[in-house]
């Protein structure tokens, strides 16, 4: 910007993104993404000529994606894939302008900066000076000029994926693996990285046992609290099994006297091998995590060994995770559970998660907290053990102002969540009524998704048939083409009713692993 030529002239810009990797991907917000192309496109004092993209693997169709809905049409048609088809590239640069590095004829590029930082240094009063222009600002809120200074230049010059790996090691946000450690499946390389602190407390082997509340108890409560009316109809928890349901824990699940007996033997042995981890040793609560896992003992035990390293590695999720808590949330009706059943038995979950959730009013971590309790309370049933849980997202009015907030980091851990820690069979999420940015939002979710999880997502738009085929008109509010259910506001009911078991949930808070656990 300092140099009259390049005033007049414009600048070219190269973006290399050989090598990159989902740990890069996590630094891309999309929060950060508006930020950048703000900045380029509102407030880049300099021609911007063309932008070439080169050696791109199929990862970054994903970051493209991401971006994509912010680029304007001036700004896109000056950008340029060519992949590793440098001959593309030559037709825009000659080769003697280019490095070897891009098929061309100068001296290959020192990616280390030892080459170009030293001379930007050397403007570090001129760039001072610079930065003390415009509107008056908190210091506290300053950026650091040498640090401006390189971002720009990386923006500038020619971005590699190697300088850009220094700069996510040197970012709070990047991750906490060391370098030394073995490569991992892809979600556990990423879910690594969001670990903190372990929770302080060091669990009693008696106290998490015999604070176990069993089912005969829950059933005596129930009778004594008031009925939770939900859109017009009694919210019935059910905690007796009847032959139809026995019938299909047979059929879907092997559950057979023979096997549960066989099963919960088996689990107990493999958990005496794990003696960090502490949780009630009764056969209703082993149940919970056997049923999803239709009464194999190994994948049940690994079950519970996940769903308790989870609230190790995300402490800020379940510390205090009570329903008194997230008092304003439940009331603000973002989270449903309907009273009716699916046609295949199953519970129903309608999450708002367009117009009506205002993230600075509830984060997208807070709408992640009632969710799990909700998920922790309806898993305690037996019936909804067996027939599991269907999902309503209503996207109906989301945004761009929406958009910052699902970052890679909160889907890595909400899909790492459902796919690997759920105790609970979840049959389909149904998203209805998504505006074109859910395209984009998907994107972010998609690498962590398995196949199996993802064959159970169907996108619905406005288009009713194929919901009311999966769930029935019965079970459907009115307002999604459902016959009986009628929507009114139920979230202070909904709290009302978890806030009588406040006691069973900080009890549960005391189950896991110790704070020694890796």
């Amino acid at each position: 910007m300092f140099e009259p030529e390049t005033q007049v002239r414009g600048s070219i810009v190269i973006m290399d993104f050989d090598g990159l990797s989902m740990k890069q991907v996590m630094g891309l917000t999309p929060s950060f993404n508006m930020r950048l192309l703000t900045f380029i496109q509102d407030a880049l004092p300099f021609r911007l000529k063309e932008v070439h993209i080169v050696k791109q693997p199929f990862l970054f169709n994903m970051v493209w994606q991401m971006f994509k809905p912010f680029v304007r049409e001036k700004l896109k048609k000056r950008m340029f894939f060519h992949g590793t088809k440098m001959s593309s590239l030559h037709s825009h640069i000659a080769p003697s302008h280019l490095p070897k590095n891009y098929g061309g004829q100068l001296p290959e590029i020192d990616y280390t900066s030892a080459d170009w930082y030293p001379t930007i240094l050397q403007y570090e009063d001129r760039i001072k000076e610079w930065n003390s222009y415009g509107y008056q600002k908190n210091n506290e809120h300053q950026e650091n000029p040498i640090h401006l200074t390189r971002f720009l230049c990386l923006l500038i010059k020619i971005i590699k994926i190697k300088s850009f790996n220094t700069i996510m090691e040197d970012s709070t946000s990047c991750s906490t693996r060391k370098k030394d450690e073995p490569s991992k499946e892809l979600c556990d390389e990423l879910l690594s990285e969001a670990k903190s602190e372990f929770r302080e407390e060091v669990l009693s082997d008696e106290s998490s046992k015999n604070k176990f509340v069993e089912l005969a108890s829950i059933k005596n409560k129930l009778e004594h609290l008031p009925k939770l009316i939900v859109y017009g109809k009694e919210l019935k928890v059910v905690t007796t099994i009847d032959d139809k349901l026995k019938e299909k824990a047979r059929e879907e699940l092997r559950e057979t006297p023979e096997v549960v007996a066989e099963a919960l033997k088996d689990i107990r042995k493999l958990l005496k091998g794990d003696s960090d981890l502490f949780i009630p040793d009764h056969d209703e609560f082993l149940t919970i995590f056997l049923r999803p896992c239709k009464w194999y003992p190994t994948s049940a035990f690994h079950l519970i060994q996940r769903y308790y390293q989870f609230h190790l590695n995300y402490p800020y999720i379940v510390e205090n995770l009570t329903p008194m808590d997230l008092k304003k949330c439940f009331c603000s009706d973002l989270l449903i559970p309907l009273p009716t059943e699916c046609i295949d038995g199953s519970r129903l979950l309608i999450i708002h998660g367009g117009g009506r959730w205002k993230p600075k009013e509830h984060s997208i971590y807070e709408l992640f907290r009632c969710l799990v309790i909700l998920v922790e309370a309806a898993i305690k049933e037996p019936k909804t053990q067996i027939t599991g849980i269907q999902v309503i997202i209503d996207g109906k009015n989301l945004s761009f102002s929406h958009v910052p907030h699902i970052t890679p980091k909160f889907a890595a851990m909400l899909v790492d969540w459902i796919q690997r820690c759920l105790p609970c069979r979840l049959k389909n999420i149904h998203v209805i009524n998504q505006p074109f940015i859910t395209n984009m939002i998907f994107s972010i979710f998609k690498p962590f998704l398995a196949e199996k999880l993802h064959k159970r997502i169907h996108f619905h738009g406005t288009n009713r048939e194929k919901l009311i085929s999966m769930i029935g008109k019965k079970a459907l509010p009115k307002e999604y083409g459902g016959s009986e259910l009628s929507e009114s506001p139920i979230g202070e009911d909904i709290w009302h009713f978890l806030c009588h078991w406040q006691e069973e949930f900080e009890n549960s808070l005391t189950y896991g692993y110790n704070k020694k656990k890796k």
